[in-house]
């Protein structure tokens, strides 16, 4: 069974990305983006392995210190995890290049793939 604490991991790795493109969309700052709070997370059903899932992240309300995301994990088109997280915006340092460059990379094979 896939746990409910690695779906709100997937829907954090998932949002973080949205939340940087917003912060650089809005702000014209590279920001990062880190899970910062969990809130009012519902497990609705059993994800048996191996799943596929389908996550959906969706801007709520933005700051330029954090964001707040509705997030949902799908199975077989029935909802199974819904949540709201809060990710942290913080100032990229430059130790972190490698990281905004792997980063934007990620980012890049979900668009050609038809991701966000």
């Amino acid at each position: 069974m896939l746990p409910g604490s690695l779906m709100i991991e997937l829907a954090a790795q998932i949002g973080g990305p949205l939340c940087e493109e917003i912060a650089l969309l809005r702000d014209g700052r590279q920001r990062g983006a880190v899970l910062a709070m969990v809130r009012r997370a519902v497990f609705l059903r059993p994800c048996l392995l191996p799943v596929t899932l389908h996550l959906t992240a969706r801007v709520e309300r933005y700051e330029p210190t954090r964001v707040s995301l509705a997030t949902t994990a799908s199975v077989d088109d029935a909802l199974a995890f819904r949540g709201e997280l809060v990710m942290a915006l913080l100032e990229v340092p430059a130790e972190w290049s490698d990281a905004v460059e792997t980063r934007h990379a990620r980012v890049a094979r979900w668009r050609s793939a038809g991701g966000p």
